[in-house]
């Protein structure tokens, strides 16, 4: 990792004043807050979790709102549609479309194969998840699809 890219991650790591319980159930003691990161750092954060690694996608879909500027950085000249509160899908049509599913923090991998669910109601097929932070320590995959992130660590 590049300084200026350790830079950022260091900016948006933050600590809890003791080991906490967090929403997937898990304790640690450190999270990311990726609502400080600025479009530059989100693209380029984006740009460093895709790699060279994902190319066939059609559209990007955030898992979360929080995701929702991250997809925006990442998708580049292709359309971000996401899912309202009522799981109905806001922008185009998912249908026969190959997408990409981006979070900002993930944990157990949970959030996303909820909404990849969704994304398979919708006739469309998730070809790669992207995250700024996997804490699963890199063992998230799903029928051989593996997660990118910019940063991969565990729940400390």
């Amino acid at each position: 990792m590049d300084e200026t890219t350790r830079f950022i991650i260091d900016r948006i790591t933050k600590k809890f004043d003791a080991p906490t319980k967090i929403r997937e159930g898990k304790i640690c003691s450190v999270y990311y807050d990726c609502t400080e990161l600025t479009p530059n750092e989100l693209s380029r954060l984006g740009a460093l979790a895709i790699g060279d690694g994902i190319e066939d996608y059609q559209v990007v879909v955030p898992v979360s709102k929080y995701a929702i500027l991250y997809a925006g950085a990442v998708a580049g000249s292709k359309p971000v549609s996401f899912f309202n509160d009522s799981n109905n899908i806001i922008g185009v049509d998912l249908l026969d479309k190959k997408v990409l599913l981006v979070s900002d923090v993930v944990h157990t991998g949970s959030e996303m194969l909820k909404v990849q669910n969704l994304v398979n109601e919708n006739g469309g097929k998730v070809s790669a998840f992207l995250c700024i932070v996997d804490r699963s320590n890199g063992e998230f995959s799903y029928k051989g699809k593996k997660m990118y992130s910019a940063l991969t660590t565990d729940l400390i």
